[in-house]
């Protein structure tokens, strides 16, 4: 049970995940898994058709929080964050609910991250209209500061509130505008 009082990685960014499950009669310990990576693991080894002990490692408020709990076996897998929400059918539990909204807005900002890093590496690998690459690496960028910044507020404040999301369309028509010349051309 030392797994459920370790705590090494809770200065991190992104929420950790420790998992304790059985497997041909030998406990299995997975610990300190990034949350996306951690929900990668439970789908590829199936641990949602198994009774798993979690801890999960947070920051919120700008203090090292700490969740712990058993999860019953599962049918069907969306998220971690949405198994652990299930028990809440039975019982309510604000904490946990708080964990889950914070959890689930972690694994959101971390795809976010994901396409944005992808669509810059792949616009930066050229092809046709060269503006439009310009534009959309940029407003990818923009999605990665703005990635950035909700995580830091997602970590720093007790009850966050996460900077409205930069829109496409807006940004690119404010992009073009101030990087086009009369004649279109890129100035």
């Amino acid at each position: 049970m030392e797994f459920l009082t370790d705590n090494r990685c809770a200065g991190r960014d992104v929420p950790a995940v420790s998992l304790l499950y059985h497997e041909a009669g030998e406990a299995v310990l997975l610990q300190d898994i990034l949350l996306p990576v951690a929900d990668r693991r439970i789908r590829e080894k199936e641990l949602y058709r198994k009774e798993v002990l979690y801890r999960v490692d947070y920051l919120e408020g700008g203090k090292a929080g700490r969740a712990m709990g058993s999860l019953e076996a599962e049918e069907a897998f969306d998220s971690f964050p949405d198994w652990i929400g299930r028990k809440l059918r039975a019982r309510e539990d604000t904490e946990i609910r708080v964990l889950c909204r914070r959890l689930g807005q972690h694994l959101s900002l971390c795809g976010l991250e994901e396409l944005a890093e992808k669509e810059i590496t792949r616009q930066e690998e050229g092809g046709e209209d060269r503006l439009y690459l310009q534009a959309n690496a940029a407003y990818y960028r923009k999605l990665l500061s703005y990635v950035k910044e909700a995580r830091r507020i997602l970590n720093t404040q007790s009850a966050p509130a996460l900077p409205p999301f930069p829109e496409r369309g807006p940004f690119m028509a404010g992009w073009y505008r101030e990087h086009t010349g009369k004649g279109g051309d890129a100035a």
